[in-house]
């Protein structure tokens, strides 16, 4: 088996062969490359404090647009996306070299893959030894077709429809292969958004720069993907991006390239699988899926016939791809190619399947699986990195220079004990490329990584492609989230390069107009709901905050604000924000504030609804205009943090609540004037207004002691927390009763705070949920609101009601406010029921559900 050295290099013309590492940017004589003239003059034209500036706005971008890398656990500690303003540039010369040998390797990949799932020629012409097939944990057994069902290789079916190379640059200039990628190819969408943000924070450089475009790159992707739907409806087939979810890395890739290619972005839940076809579970039903882009690690795809723990697939898929009934891109499997023990055997296997000499080169490897090859890479073992035979496997790229003896002596035992499971590739100089790292520009290994694609006219490769430089580790692991810098590629026009045409035609094909907003995925509709309670949570939980604070500046033991604070701790109690075991005793006056600013604490109910938000917030990032997500990145970021650390500081506190409370109008705001009236707007409103409405009610309630009470505090209290108090004493002046208070609280339909004005809201909303049998919102609704018009009427005039009349009329509304609740608790869990569980099993009941208010002796 021969090594893949001896195969046609990538040469780039020009290069200066007589350095020990390549410079991308400065020859021998340190003067600027001449692709580098008219870039590196730009630069220095901004001067040092114009790079700067530049540098900062590159990274506020990318924070604004909220790019990481990081899992999404909810934390905001999700690691920053670090991008280097310095792109790498490459003439249209070498880049054609590149090119054409990366489709040919792609072309060459996607034979072996289909042949290694099918008849498995290969294997038995003993082009490459059969333990690199069935020792892989990539190669997925249950995916292979019979070979009596197997047609003639089909050039038109893609089985890698998506492919990445990693290339490093030798000290000659020639262009070597180091790892591909096959499995899940990650970067395209950071590749555009580094584009895009560059451009942005560097419109002056982007003028003067004859750049290739890369847009027309994920048309072709797009196209390529509704080519490969078969018997779709029409000439519009569903296409769809299977993600893990927001807690995976690379999540916002997943987002953006749904947006960029406008196809949907889905999870395994939303998924199911009925006789041969791939249904989306919609609130309207179940729709076919044509095309599948699979965002997630093959082994992960389908619980059934795959890994049995799976919660991120879709029990069947293997059985659909298996049979031809749906077209996965990549198909599930193509991790079985993605190993470096391959690029021994490439040229014999360019040679057989595409009757053609391999052009791309390979790094020097060196598969350990063969005694002589073994003893040969132990001879000379500081010569060599040594990389896990297979990705997903144990460990990491070994330096055997770096490592300590024992480290060492542990390595060559393994080695020799399972010699198939390493490789040895040679030790590469990768080329360096500028930076700016503070004041300075300084140099560093860059890795590039190129993406090609299978459109409707074969495959096309992304002129550009993304740079990483690996600031630690090493820089052939291959793992983006490693602490490198990324760069964007630039790949300089020249007159042989095609040329895109700005604007895109438009197309003339007959496109029928609508007014929905297309279907809506259950658990999209779950996190809308949600989202919008967890807000209104929030803005309520912070009205009482604040008004609990503004008091203790002065509260004593007797004075006024001591017992308004003591009456606002049953609000504190009814919210949640405080434990009904918690022990506040009013003789003590300091157990009051001790206890209330826990409430802000880290691992209080107000925190928690924060994190909630944002866990909703990153499940619904292909849902959110770009203000929207401005909005709750900062109210779920910055703002959470300021309210963290000003815990115990009241001031400070005071001032945070205010902020908050602002960006909860913002937000209402985009959702009252920046979101279609669509079905997801329903439900975002249908949560915010029935948390609204629970609050209303505790208030109303509140009013229930207000003929004990001498001073009527607790009218008042319910008015400021209402946000009524200013509309009161205009209509009432100082006067204060239970009749019109209940009233502003209750039943004032122009009133935006009130019961009746979030009753008649749902009610709008709810005429947007699909048709449910057992779902009757209104009727609900409605019995809500002829309840709302009897509490008012257990108060009469001040002269016709009695204390004791008063009394039975407060213990009445105590107990038509706990029927109201009652009545919107039941509502929220048919709708769970019937729109997010698909269930109409009454028993069914919500784990994280918690009432509203908790009675002594009822729950």
């Amino acid at each position: 088996f021969m090594s893949s050295q001896a195969n046609l290099p990538l040469f780039v013309p020009g290069a200066d062969r007589s350095v020990p590492g390549y410079d991308e940017a400065f020859g021998a004589d340190g003067r600027p490359r001449p692709h580098w003239v008219s870039f590196m003059a730009q630069y220095q034209m901004l001067g040092a404090n114009g790079l700067q500036e530049r540098v900062e706005r590159a990274r506020q971008l990318s924070a604004d647009t909220g790019i990481s890398l990081g899992y999404h656990s909810g934390s905001r500690d999700d690691e920053e996306w670090l991008f280097d303003v310095m792109p790498l540039i490459l003439t249209g010369e070498e880049w054609r070299y590149i090119e054409a040998g990366i489709i040919q390797r792609a072309q060459v990949l996607d034979r072996l893959l289909a042949d290694l799932y099918g008849p498995q020629e290969t294997l038995r012409k003993g082009l490459f030894p059969p333990y690199l097939v069935y020792g892989n944990p990539n190669y997925l057994r249950p995916l292979r077709r019979d070979a009596t069902d197997m047609a003639e290789y089909d050039p038109e079916r893609r089985h890698l429809q998506v492919y990445a190379t990693d290339l490093v640059r030798r000290p000659d200039g020639h262009w070597t292969i180091v790892a591909d990628r096959t499995q899940v190819p990650t970067g395209a969408g950071f590749a555009l958004a580094n584009r895009r943000t560059l451009a942005r924070a560097m419109p002056e450089v982007f003028t003067n720069q004859q750049i290739r475009s890369c847009h027309q790159f994920f048309k072709t992707w797009s196209d390529g993907l509704k080519a490969m739907a078969t018997g779709a409806q029409g000439s519009n087939p569903r296409v769809a991006l299977l993600t893990p979810g927001p807690f995976a890395p690379g999540y916002y890739e997943h987002v953006y390239l749904a947006r960029e290619m406008d196809i949907a972005l889905v999870e395994g839940a939303d998924l199911t699988v009925r006789g041969d076809k791939l249904l989306l579970k919609e609130l309207g039903g179940l729709q076919p899926i044509d095309v599948l882009l699979r965002r997630l690690d093959g082994d992960f795809c389908d619980p059934l016939d795959l890994r049995p723990g799976s919660l991120l697939g879709v029990s069947g898929l293997a059985h659909l791809q298996r049979e031809g009934r749906l077209q996965i891109a990549n198909s599930i499997g193509s991790g079985a190619i993605e190993t470096p023990a391959l690029f021994p055997f490439l040229p014999r296997l360019c040679q057989e399947l595409l009757g053609e000499t391999q052009l791309a080169v390979s790094a020097e490897t060196w598969w350990c699986g063969q005694p002589e090859i073994l003893r040969r890479v132990l001879d000379r073992l500081d010569d060599y990195i040594i990389l896990p035979a297979f990705y997903g496997g144990d460990g990491y790229p070994n330096d055997p220079t770096a490592l300590s003896p024992s480290a060492r002596a542990e390595l060559i035992d393994d080695m020799r004990r399972e010699p198939e499971k390493y490789v040895a590739q040679e030790r590469l100089v990768p080329s360096q490329a500028p930076m700016i790292s503070g004041q300075i520009m300084q140099s560093n290994p860059v890795v590039l990584r190129v993406f090609t694609v299978a459109g409707p006219n074969g495959y096309e490769v992304l002129p550009g492609g993304f740079a990483r430089l690996p600031v630690s580790g090493s820089p052939f692991s291959g793992i983006l989230a490693d602490g490198s810098i990324t760069k964007d590629v630039w790949v300089l026009n020249d007159e042989a390069a095609p040329s895109v045409q700005y604007p895109l035609p438009i197309s003339t094909k007959k496109i029928d107009l609508v007014r929905s907003t297309g279907g809506l995925q259950s658990r999209v509709a779950d996190n809308l709901f949600w989202l919008g309670r967890h807000m209104a949570r929030i803005e309520v939980s912070v009205r009482l905050l604040r008004a609990v604070f503004y008091r203790l500046y002065n509260a004593t033991e007797g004075s006024g604000e001591y017992r308004e604070i003591n009456c606002l701790t049953g609000f504190f109690r009814s919210h949640g924000l405080v434990d009904w075991e918690e022990d506040i005793t009013p003789e003590i006056p300091a157990t009051i504030p001790e206890t209330l600013l826990k409430a802000t604490a880290s691992d209080g109910p107000l925190a928690n609804d924060f994190t909630q938000t944002r866990r909703l917030m990153m499940g619904l990032r292909d849902r959110c205009s770009s203000d929207m997500w401005e909005i709750l990145s900062e109210f779920t970021g910055p703002l959470a943090d300021r309210l963290q650390h000003a815990a115990g500081d009241i001031d400070l506190s005071l001032h945070v609540f205010d902020e908050v409370l602002q960006r909860c109008a913002s937000f209402a705001g985009i959702v009252a004037e920046g979101m279609v009236r669509g079905t997801g707007w329903s439900f975002l409103g249908f949560g915010r207004r029935l948390e609204t409405a629970f609050f209303g009610l505790r208030l109303a309630s509140s009013c229930c002691g207000a003929v004990n009470d001498p001073g009527q505090m607790q009218l008042r209290l319910a008015l400021e927390l209402g946000d009524t108090l200013i509309t009161y004493r205009n209509r009432y002046l100082s006067q204060l009763h239970p009749r019109p208070v209940l009233d502003l609280l209750l039943t004032d339909e122009t009133n935006p705070k009130s019961v009746v004005f979030q009753i008649n809201a749902m009610m709008k909303q709810a005429e947007g949920f699909p048709y449910r049998r057992h779902i009757n919102a209104h009727e609900e609704l409605r019995d809500v609101a002829d309840s709302l018009g009897t509490m008012i009427d257990l108060f009469k005039a001040p002269e016709e009601l009695s204390a004791d009349a008063e009394n039975a009329a407060s213990l009445e509304l105590d107990r038509l406010v706990f029927e109201a609740e009652s009545i919107l608790n039941n509502l929220s869990g048919q709708i769970y029921r019937g729109y997010f569980l698909h269930s109409e099993d009454e028993h069914v009941l919500r784990a994280d559900w918690r009432p509203s208010r908790t009675r002594e002796g009822q729950e």
